[in-house]
């Protein structure tokens, strides 16, 4: 009899089912240093309820398209989970949305044994709802998700606290009821109200509800608009740092550091500008990117920096041409300038880099300098520059 109950409880833990097996399926307290101990979603962390400051910073960060986003999750001493972004820890990368087709779906939790295998972070939003016997119910819209990219990576910066990067973040809207044990039930309240729980990793104050269903028919969740209508997040899964694949490039080439080859090289970003190209062509024209053809110092330039993928294979690169309209006036006769035909140009040399997806290229107009800047953005384990930083529009 004994070993049937235990192969049957075995099997609801399988399922990841929770209510009254939870506890038999997850009978060890947690050590800290195994913070998806008793997860029976092994990382998939709902943000119901959770910290209002630490949502919006993360919706702050999807925005800005820095890097992925580092976190701490552990286990304190009591054995609450707490998760905490790490800002001073930078991690190469770019999240990317995916439309699905928008569910509608919800969770229902009769204790706050079950809060705590379902609501990790956040469980503690809703103690006092649990002290008056009643059951929580969180009804949720997700139209997408956000997924991090997949490519090798480079940290740098203060990551002795990080434990892991969000690898994906379901957004949308959700709606809190709480029914009582005679059965009657009650919206919880628009955003921001407090039921009188205390967040697991502050007391700040918790959105028990957040968003517009309404507004998740529409599928736009780019994050372009309020972060109240469809992009309240509302799950994330996590990598651990230490499982991730690193860069492993030395890109402090001394080598390529050297002045007098028509280029200067920072370690993250190649510079090409009439200064540099003057040294090995005195006619070389301080808006040579305006023009629509190469001179050759520039095409030998190019050349010697694309040498450097070749070195390093997994080494990726954006190359920017950049006009300055205000030193092209300045030096007449440029009837036509054209950054976009210098980008063209370009395009034709360096055709087999973008083919293989090592090289991106834009061209603009800029109130800067005049120039061609090719940044490394990933494959430098030393750190390398964000997609997009000196590009002219988001590399894609």
């Amino acid at each position: 009899m004994t070993t049937l109950l235990g192969r049957a409880l075995r099997s609801l833990c399988a399922l990841g089912l929770v209510g009254v097996a939870a506890a038999a399926c997850h009978p060890h307290s947690c050590p800290a240093s195994e913070p998806f101990c008793n997860d029976p979603n092994m990382g998939s962390i709902w943000l119901f309820a959770y910290n209002a400051q630490e949502t919006d910073d993360l919706l702050a960060k999807l925005r800005a398209q820095k890097g992925l986003i580092a976190v701490a999750y552990t286990v304190g001493s009591d054995g609450r989970k707490m998760l905490q972004i790490i800002e001073q820890c930078q991690v190469t990368g770019n999240y990317h949305y995916e439309r699905t087709p928008t569910t509608d779906l919800s969770l229902a939790m009769h204790s706050e044994d079950e809060a705590k295998l379902m609501l990790p972070v956040s469980y503690g939003a809703f103690s006092a709802a649990f002290k008056q016997s009643s059951t929580v119910e969180i009804k949720y819209r997700s139209p997408g998700s956000f997924f991090a990219s997949d490519d090798a990576v480079s940290i740098s910066g203060d990551c002795s606290q990080a434990t892991h990067v969000i690898g994906s973040l379901s957004v949308g809207a959700y709606e809190t009821h709480i029914a009582s044990a005679q059965g009657v039930s009650a919206n919880a309240g628009a955003a921001g109200q407090n039921l009188g729980g205390v967040n697991s990793s502050d007391s700040s104050e918790q959105k028990v509800s957040a968003g517009d269903f309404n507004a998740c028919e529409s599928g736009d969740s780019s994050l372009a608009g309020a972060p109240e209508q469809c992009a309240q997040p509302l799950r994330i899964k996590l990598r651990e740092i230490k499982k991730l694949d690193q860069n492993v490039e030395a890109c402090n080439d001394d080598a390529f550091m050297v002045q007098g080859h028509g280029y200067a090289f920072d370690g993250k970003v190649f510079t090409i500008m009439s200064d540099q190209l003057g040294k090995l062509d005195s006619s070389a024209r301080v808006h040579f990117a305006c023009d629509e053809s190469l001179i050759d110092a520039e095409a030998d330039a190019v050349t010697e920096v694309m040498s450097f993928l070749d070195q390093n294979p997994s080494v990726k690169a954006h190359i920017s041409v950049r006009c300055n309209t205000a030193s092209m006036m300045a030096i007449p006769p440029l009837l036509t300038p054209s950054p976009d035909l210098h980008a063209n140009a370009l395009r034709g040399l360096v055709g087999k880099y973008v083919s293989a997806g090592k090289v991106t290229i834009d061209s603009c107009y800029v109130p800067g300098s005049t120039g061609v800047f090719i940044e490394l953005t990933a494959g430098c384990k030393e750190g390398s520059v964000a997609p997009g930083q000196l590009a002219c529009m988001a590399a894609k």
